[in-house]
């Protein structure tokens, strides 16, 4: 059996459409406006987690508490804020290795929803790199 697990923020100023939630509640995950599936965020792409009737499970608690703390936690904390996702925008490398053109869209319309202008432009600059890139 394998497992992963699924990283995810809500941006309140965001919420409308289908990406709205029920007033005191949690969004569910695929509601959310960025997401990240943990094992992309490990060194080695590691998507999954094998679990067999075999497994230490006191290891693999140690494992799981370990990726939670060193990838899952400064993830979520760089993404927790309009203070932070600021900063991630505003360092080229940072919104470099964001994934997925939804994610960038939602990054460029919170920033312009903040006033932050130039920083709208940086993701849109990304955006557009990528999108060269991929015609290339």
């Amino acid at each position: 059996m394998t497992f992963t697990a699924n990283l995810a923020v809500a941006l309140d100023r965001l919420r409308s459409g289908s990406y709205d939630w029920a007033p005191g509640r949690r969004p569910a995950e695929y509601r959310c406006h960025l997401r990240e599936r943990i094992g992309y965020l490990l060194p080695r792409g590691r998507h999954v987690v094998e679990v067999t009737a075999d497994s230490n499970v006191v290891s693999l608690a140690e494992t799981i508490t370990l990726v939670l703390e060193l990838y899952a936690l400064p993830w979520l904390d760089a993404r927790s804020s309009d203070e932070a996702l600021l900063a991630l925008v505003c360092d080229p490398e940072a919104l470099r290795a964001e994934h997925g053109p939804e994610r960038l869209r939602w990054l460029a319309r919170l920033m312009d929803l903040l006033g932050e202008h130039d920083a709208r432009r940086a993701v849109e600059r990304e955006s557009a790199r990528r999108h060269l890139e991929r015609l290339a």
